[in-house]
């Protein structure tokens, strides 16, 4: 399909800075690929030009689209074009200047769980003051400390940097009359404990987490001890372009900022699709764009290839909710216009039982409908798996896309099922599927026992029933009662620890008999 005039604009754009703000379904990946193409053709080598995406796939997508272009393919050797995430990028970048880091880069980078895994076995060295209650909490503690030193990272703002602000703010504790701000800097000054714990735990395992890559590809290239470093790459990179733009968070447009000389940079994104606002991703991005390239050029792309108007004016109203969004007129293309249904559900299994019957009936009603027809979107990757796993046990064919960073490895999912499960029993469903999974309890099992819960937690609000279940298993036609029992009471024997050991001890338990976590850390 041939570029409209707004598009081609953008792609043969040169002079100037540029920024383009593009909504949903307007075509920005076939705009990208357009505008590398133009660099190549316009005289640029492809090594010389850097292409920052946000997941592996989009880097992957990219480049076959560039290999398997007429105008590309067998005129120009894209090969040693630098197409990758930012975390790839600035491994890449340490691994080649190891000489001027000082750092090894001989243990990788580990996974989140590993670390959160780290932090619940640890929690009782931490030195936490009262401000930090301590109970069958442990997981979701760690997870939000893990997550807030993640944050800082981010904001390039070292562990001892955020205890001299901290250290400051208490040493007029006396003067602070705000209760929410006298409790956030005491649970700063808890966080500042562990965030040096943490570092020292990397450090000593010569491991990084993926904060770590941009935070040291930040300070290699402003280092005044090594310049070269910094020059080498400015020279290298003759034009930077950036995909989803909105979702660059602070460090890693500072890593930009340092790289990109005579405006040799495009941005492209659109602030409403902001999907890693909750990782810390740099709100004011635009805003910043536009006071470090005051020269700037900004093309705005309006027209929507995807969504019925239905859709376009629903979206538009929600977003008008927010009060310092820019407004937009977003301009639809398609002619269908069915409504937007909104649906409330009583419980994670009564939404994932509606979604069953909806696609069931959807099939029913248009026989050329099969399962692959459907997409399922959740906010949150949990709650997509949480529906995939049940529909999975109904006997639905699921194909989940993407991966939790939380429960990464299957020994980490099952130590946090344990602990979700030991935290609140009454509203375990998933966690329960995923050790009956683990028990290698079949999927007729499983949707028996789930459907049993359904028919005991209808009409009340005390929770989902399937821990109850378990406890007596008076489900008709279920099997394996053998194993599902055996499950029960190892479930039974750690609630019945946790009420008088430490966190710690019944993590350890939990990680020594149950997982093959303790020799993985160990090793």
């Amino acid at each position: 399909m041939k570029l409209d005039s707004v598009k081609m604009k953008a792609v043969k754009h040169k002079g100037s800075p540029l920024l383009v703000t593009a909504g949903p379904g307007s075509g920005k990946t076939r705009l990208v690929t357009e505008r590398v193409k133009f660099l190549i053709k316009d005289g640029l080598d492809p090594s010389e030009i850097l292409c920052l995406t946000f997941s592996e796939k989009a880097a992957s997508e990219l480049r076959g689209r560039l290999e398997d272009d007429d105008e590309i393919k067998g005129k120009f050797d894209i090969s040693e074009m630098q197409i990758s995430t930012y975390h790839a990028f600035c491994r890449n970048l340490l691994l080649e200047n190891t000489t001027a880091t000082g750092l090894g880069m001989k243990g990788g980078v580990l996974d989140r769980s590993v670390f959160l895994v780290w932090g619940v076995q640890n929690i009782d060295s931490f030195g936490f003051d009262r401000h930090v209650v301590i109970g069958n909490n442990a997981y979701d503690l760690i997870e939000k400390m893990v997550d807030g030193i993640s944050v800082f990272n981010q904001e390039l703002i070292s562990p001892d940097e955020l205890k001299k602000y901290v250290d400051k703010k208490l040493k007029k504790e006396s003067s602070i009359v705000d209760v929410d701000e006298f409790d956030y800097l005491h649970q700063m000054d808890n966080l500042v404990k562990i965030y040096k714990k943490y570092m020292e735990f990397k450090k000593k395992i010569d491991v990084m987490d993926y904060d770590d890559l941009i935070v040291e590809a930040n300070r290699i290239l402003e280092s005044k001890d090594q310049p070269h470093v910094l020059k080498r790459v400015q020279e290298k990179f003759k034009h930077i372009l950036i995909d989803e733009f909105q979702d660059n968070n602070f460090a890693q447009f500072a890593l930009v900022k340092k790289i990109a000389t005579d405006g040799n940079i495009t941005a492209v994104g659109d602030a409403d699709q902001n999907i890693y606002r909750f990782q810390g991703a740099y709100t004011q991005i635009f805003e910043d764009f536009q006071k470090t390239f005051p020269d700037y050029t900004e093309i705005s792309l309006v027209k929507n290839f995807r969504n019925p108007k239905s859709v376009i004016d629903l979206s538009g109203q929600l977003l008008a909710q927010d009060t310092l969004r820019a407004t937009k007129n977003i301009q639809a293309t398609k002619k269908e216009d069915d409504k937007v249904n909104v649906v409330e559900c009583s419980s994670e299994f009564a939404q994932a039982e509606f979604i069953q019957n909806k696609i069931g009936e959807m099939i029913k009603n248009n026989p050329g409908y099969s399962f692959r027809d459907f997409a399922i979107l959740s906010r949150k990757q949990q709650d997509g798996l949480n529906i995939a796993k049940i529909l999975a046990s109904e006997g639905i064919p699921v194909k989940y896309i993407g991966k939790s960073k939380v429960h990464g490895s299957p020994s980490a999912q099952v130590l946090f099922a344990f602990l979700r499960i030991i935290a609140n029993p009454m509203n375990s469903m998933t966690s329960i599927i995923r050790l009956l999974e683990e028990y290698d309890i079949r999927p007729q099992n499983i949707s028996k026992i789930n459907r049993e819960a359904g028919v005991r937690a209808r009409g009340k609000t005390d929770g989902d029933y399937t821990f109850d279940v378990l406890s007596d298993l008076k489900v008709e036609h279920l099997t394996q009662k053998t194993q599902i029992q055996e499950l029960f009471t190892t479930i039974n024997e750690f609630i019945k620890l946790a009420k008088d050991h430490t966190p710690s001890q019944v993590i350890y338990k939990i990680i020594r008999n149950k997982t093959d976590l303790y020799k993985k850390i160990s090793n």
